[in-house]
């Protein structure tokens, strides 16, 4: 995550802060997205038949791309989003996103379907669900898990 990114972060959060506690002194009204319940960590999320398979996937969920945060697998990201974000859950998909969240090996197969460190659950990515579609009802089963713990 760039140090751009983090400060709009900040900034989002002070934001929601003044909007829930008001600000002593001053009397407005701001209106602001409610925050982010959800990171996703993977590779291709933003351009391409994989991106445009994903919107779909968070369209289903009654989400939008302002309303979840994207990051790539990289454990220092991740992290990074996770302390500025606080997310109810943090969804990898694909192995990359699994090995980085949960720093293991185990395939996705045996990891998915699971919250893992009460915050992790991790999936197939979009690009996977393109070439073997029998695969896309596991990863709706997991989003729906996701959008029951976010309340969704």
């Amino acid at each position: 995550m760039t140090s751009r990114q983090v400060l709009i972060l900040e900034i989002k959060t002070y934001i929601n802060y003044l909007a829930q506690n008001g600000c002593p002194g001053f009397d407005f009204k701001i209106e602001i997205n409610p925050p982010v319940q959800i990171i996703f960590a993977g590779h291709g999320l933003e351009d391409g038949d994989s991106g445009d398979l994903f919107t779909k996937i968070i369209t289903a969920m009654h989400l939008t791309r302002e309303k979840i945060h994207i990051c790539k697998p990289d454990t220092n990201e991740i992290k990074q989003a996770i302390m500025t974000i606080k997310p109810k859950i943090v969804c990898g998909l694909g192995s990359p996103a699994a090995k980085a969240l949960l720093q293991t090996t185990e395939p996705i197969s045996r990891l998915r379907g699971h919250i893992h460190n009460n915050q992790v659950m991790v999936t197939y990515a979009p690009d996977e669900l393109l070439s073997q579609p029998a695969k896309k009802k596991m990863v709706w089963e997991d989003m729906q898990k996701i959008m029951k713990i976010c309340g969704l």
